[in-house]
């Protein structure tokens, strides 16, 4: 996991970091399921989602649903 995980202001997500060279999302969830990774993230979807008005709802919809692996 990156050391530049990021709190976020999310009901579902708890904080969000990136891998630029490897293009991981890292998501960790409020629930207590975990970090997830998510591949092939481009640096500009990454910073759309740190920038989104609310980034569980940008998540859900464009993210949630690609190939990841539980951490």
């Amino acid at each position: 996991m990156p050391a530049n995980m990021t709190p976020v202001t999310s009901t579902n997500l708890d904080s969000v970091g990136y891998d630029e060279a490897k293009r991981e999302l890292y998501v960790t969830f409020r629930a207590g399921y975990g970090t997830y990774i998510y591949p092939e993230i481009s640096p500009g979807e990454h910073e759309s989602l740190m920038r989104a008005t609310s980034i569980g709802s940008y998540f859900w919809h464009n993210i949630r649903s690609r190939n990841y692996r539980k951490e």
